[in-house]
């Protein structure tokens, strides 16, 4: 068998997928938030960078193999 077959059958049956929700971040399992501070009087917002609640941090989740039978 090839490598690219190898390859490609390894992904066809790999469990998990990247995560829709933090994917495209460049940070891995996490994603950006807005957390409000008091500045001068006022509260301004500040972007965080807090850890994905659909994968826990882990950056992939299980694949939904009913959805792709479909």
């Amino acid at each position: 068998m090839g490598k690219v077959k190898a390859l490609y059958m390894d992904a066809q049956e790999n469990p998990f997928i990247a995560c829709p929700e933090c994917k495209d971040t460049d940070r891995h399992g996490q994603v950006p938030s807005e957390e409000f501070k008091w500045v001068c009087g006022i509260q301004e917002p500040f972007e965080v960078w807090v850890e994905c609640e659909n994968c826990k941090g882990l950056g992939e989740i299980e694949r939904d193999w009913e959805d792709e039978d479909a």
